[in-house]
């Protein structure tokens, strides 16, 4: 075995039993506060331990990766400040999961084929949730928003939403046909079926997108988008209450809309904090808790300011930054393709610290490092 080979195989190992192990603790309970702080830090080590130990290039940490490990060192000043700590560490375990994932993930990759591999395994998983939530269709005549076993709707639909990338890159690397349109199709009834309309905005913008670049496609697209808004339109008055009042953007039928679902009120307690703790925030996962409100931010960028202060937002946004440019440089399109989908998303919802986000970013980024050296227009 050599040692590239070697290396993939401890990365996985550690990977696989690391998060079991901080799986066990989380689910029993026991020394929790102290427990993922410390997984963290051995995490830490052991992957420059990994790195600084091979002199291929492969291994050198890079900008972004620099980046997490400061914010991560940073989100420990939130868990300490934080009136409520373990929500604070409940919030650092996400943050823990995604980022592993990214980094095992992005070093794992050592060739086309086992991206392609690993990228179909993402794929699949999107399907099957959304053919569980397509099968459910009937929940929306019950008032309800179609979801899985109780997950949030918005969260299914943001993860339906981040997924898109990865499907377009097959496609345009024609290894997709047929099976492309299908699972375009499958996935965009499961999102509305979510209400989610921060994510519906984001499936407009992809499909716009994908009609720039395939205008038979685009001309497709628009006319499958007309003909849906005309029987949504239709149908209107026999649709459920809360369906009718959900899409009511202009209170066509006279009611009194909260388009916003409360986050304005939100966005204005979140604000009042930022400027009262604009430092080190208010403490990781805390604003439920501090507020009393029954909902959280909803804004990503927002939730960044209030609970990790002005520092934790911009290594934030220093992160994503160099991963967007990272990918810029070899792929423009799904730059700013992921750019344009995941901005309704992070205005509207809270979805930074998201497995589903990070797995997406690291299998893209892994792409544009196999593939030749030239910019996709």
């Amino acid at each position: 075995m050599n040692l590239r080979s070697a290396l993939r195989l401890d990365s996985i190992i550690f990977a696989m039993a690391g998060l079991t192990l901080l799986t066990v603790i989380w689910s029993v309970k026991i020394i929790v506060i102290k427990g993922v702080p410390l997984y963290f830090l051995f995490s830490i080590f052991s992957i420059f331990f990994l790195i600084l130990t091979n002199k291929d290039e492969k291994y050198k940490i890079q900008i972004n990766e620099l980046y997490i490990l400061f914010f991560m060192f940073w989100l420990m000043t939130s868990i300490i400040i934080a009136p409520n700590i373990f929500s604070a560490v409940q919030q650092y375990y996400y943050y823990i999961i995604s980022f592993s994932l990214f980094f095992i993930i992005k070093r794992s990759v050592f060739s086309v084929s086992s991206w392609y591999k690993l990228s179909n395994y993402f794929l699949i998983g999107g399907l099957v949730v959304s053919v569980a939530m397509t099968l459910s269709w009937k929940l929306i005549f019950d008032n309800n928003r179609v979801d899985i076993n109780g997950i949030n709707p918005n969260y299914l639909a943001y993860s339906l939403i981040t997924i898109l990338p990865i499907l377009y890159i097959k496609f345009r690397d024609g290894r997709i046909n047929i099976l492309f349109y299908s699972m375009l199709a499958i996935v965009s009834i499961a999102i509305f079926l979510t209400g989610s309309r921060g994510a519906l905005i984001s499936l407009f913008i992809y499909l716009f997108i994908i009609g720039i670049k395939k205008p038979l496609l685009g001309i497709s697209i628009i006319i499958l988008i007309i003909f849906f808004s005309s029987v949504i339109i239709g149908l209107y008055d026999s649709l459920p209450q809360y369906w009718q009042l959900r899409f009511d953007f202009n209170n066509a039928t006279g009611s009194s809309i909260d388009w916003s679902s409360g986050r304005d009120d939100t966005w204005m307690f979140a604000w009042q904090l930022i400027k009262e703790n604009y430092i080190f925030g208010i403490g990781l996962n805390n604003f439920g808790f501090v507020t009393s409100l029954s909902i959280g931010v909803h804004n990503a960028f927002l939730s960044l300011l209030v609970e990790t202060g002005i520092i934790g937002f911009l290594l934030f946004f220093m992160i994503f930054v160099s991963i967007l440019f990272t990918i810029y440089k070899v792929d423009k399109t799904i730059a700013v393709m992921i750019f344009l989908i995941e901005l309704p998303i992070l205005l509207t919802g809270i979805w930074e610290s998201s497995p589903v986000l990070w797995c997406m970013l690291s299998l893209v980024v892994a792409y544009v490092k196999l593939v030749p050296k030239k910019s996709y227009s």
